[in-house]
Parts: structure tokens; sequence; C-alpha cells
């Protein structure tokens, strides 16, 4: 397999003969490959068991360690894997992703490395979670070009805990939290949009996020002019969705702004049957006016659109 830089050589090389247009390369370029080779299976493997083995001789010394102690413990062993990561990230094909698993680890270890002692001098365990996560999510916001995979597994999970832990450490009153969480679920949101490697995964996840802040929001915002004002929100994250031709982006703001119509609707009539019968009437007004709109419209012929 060639390396990426190789690669990019070869679709340069393909845009200059005119086999691919610029767009085309682009895509080809940032989309993920995982051709794994045997040895890199076992190269995985066999860490794997060396890293168990190592928790296992360092288990007994550091139960019985100070906190202190381990945090250096931990640090060094972060320095240690990611200078080792650092030095095989230059390298071509199987190493370079073995490289990205070793800076995985790293991050890891440093941020319980930091989190212990933030927390050994007085910090409280919210803001300690809060620092950690946001330097892994800042870490992984450097990275996202150069990574193939590192940065995506690292900064979803990254995001979402470190504006959980702000929600935390500010101490918001009731569902106000899930604005926070929703920023940040919109942030991932733009994040998965953006030519980068892995996208699919800060989109899926943000897309899943906001569906249960905006659950928090109708709940949270009682009235039926917030109501409204929070549903035009989702009206225009679904109109920007279907912009955008993602399958998760458009599922998510239809499930926002069905959410919305519940609300809306349970604030204005008691009765269920009512209920029922005018989320029938909104549901087919909204279909009769998808159908006027395609007849009257010119058909065009779109790209392939994406499927996550």
């Amino acid at each position: 397999m060639a390396s990426k830089s190789n690669f990019e050589k070869l679709l340069a090389k393909h845009v200059a003969s005119g086999k691919l247009t610029a767009d085309e390369a682009k895509s080809l370029e940032i989309a993920p490959r995982f051709g794994l080779e045997s040895r890199e299976v076992l190269s995985y493997l066999g860490g794997l068991v060396a890293l168990i083995g190592l928790a296992r001789i360092f288990a007994g010394p550091l139960s019985h360690a100070s906190a202190i102690a381990v945090a250096v413990v931990f640090g060094i062993l972060g320095l240690v894997i990611g200078v080792g990561s650092f030095k095989l990230l230059s390298s071509p094909t199987w190493k370079s992703r073995l490289a990205e698993v070793l800076e995985i680890i790293a991050v890891i270890c440093e941020v319980i490395a930091v989190g212990i002692a933030l927390t050994e001098v007085g910090a409280a365990s919210e803001l300690a979670v809060f620092l950690t996560a946001g330097g892994v999510a800042s870490w992984a916001m450097v990275r996202r070009r150069r990574a193939v995979f590192s940065s995506a597994i690292l900064l979803s999970p990254a995001v979402l805990i470190s504006s959980i832990a702000l929600c935390t450490v500010i101490d918001l009153p009731g569902t106000k939290n899930s604005l926070i969480i929703g920023v940040a679920a919109a942030g991932l949101i733009a994040i998965g949009t953006r030519p980068i490697n892995l996208a699919t995964i800060p989109r899926i996840v943000g897309a899943f996020t906001i569906v249960g802040c905006a659950i928090g929001w109708y709940q949270e915002f009682d009235g039926i002019l917030i109501t409204l004002l929070t549903l035009v929100i989702a009206g225009a994250y679904f109109a920007w969705a279907i912009r955008t031709r993602w399958f998760v982006l458009v599922a998510s703001s239809v499930a926002t702004v069905f959410f919305g119509l519940s609300f809306l609707i349970s604030h204005v009539v008691n009765n269920e049957t009512i209920q029922g019968v005018l989320m029938l009437v909104t549901g087919a007004v909204t279909l009769a006016a998808v159908g006027v709109y395609a007849r009257n419209r010119p058909s065009r012929q779109l790209p392939a659109a994406p499927t996550a």
C-alpha cells in the first residue's frame, strides 16, 4: 500500500492528466483507507498483550503508592509512548496507523496523570475533568487534518465530556444544561461536515446528541412562544440538513422538528384525539407542500448523496 504522500502525488498526477477533477481528487484524499496487513494485526495483538502484562506488573506496586506517584508513572509512560508514536508517524503504510494507536494510548495516560495531579492540588473533580477533556479536544482539533483516525476517535467524547463537566462547574439550574451540550453537539456536527478523516464519527455523535438536547429544550422552555421560537430553530436546522444531504443529519433534524410539533400541539390542545388529528393534518400538509414544490421545480440531476 502506498504511503499517504505517495497517494497524494498519484492523485496530483491524475488531476494533471485530466483523469480526475480537483474535487474528485480531494474526495479521494480525505476518504478513510483502512487496509490491514497481517503484520499490522499481529503488531496490534502483541501490543495489547504487552500492555496487559505491563498493567499487571505495575498494578500491585501502584495500588500501594501515593496518588502523585501514580500520576508521575502515567505521565512518564504517556511521554515515552508519545515519543514512540511521533517517531513512527513519518513511517509509511501500517506503521503510521500504529503510531496513531499509540497516540491515543499516550493521550489517555496523560489525561490520567493530569487529572490525578489536578485533584491532588485541590481542584474540584468536575474542574479537573473539564480541563483534561478540553485539553484532549484541543489536541484532537490540532491533529484533525493530519490524523487518519486518532483525532476523530478522541474528539467526540472529549467535546461531550468537557461540555457536561462545564455544566457541573457552572452549576446551571434545571435542564438549561442542554443548551451548553447542544452547542457542543452543533460544533461536532459542523466539524463532521468538513473535509477531515473519519468525519462520520463527530457527525453521527453530534446528530444523536442534538436530538436529546432538543427534548430538554422543549421541556425546559415551557410556553407557546418559546416553543415556537425553538421550533423555528429546529426548522432552520432541517432546511440546512436537507441541503447537506447527509442522511444522519436529515434524520436528526426531522426528529427535532417532530418533538417540537408534539410539544407545541400539547401546549395548545389538551385532548389526545385532537392532538393526533392535528399531527396528522400537519404531516399531510407538509407532504402536499413537498409534492407541489417537486412538480413546480424543474428537475435536475444531483450528485450521489452521502449515506451517513
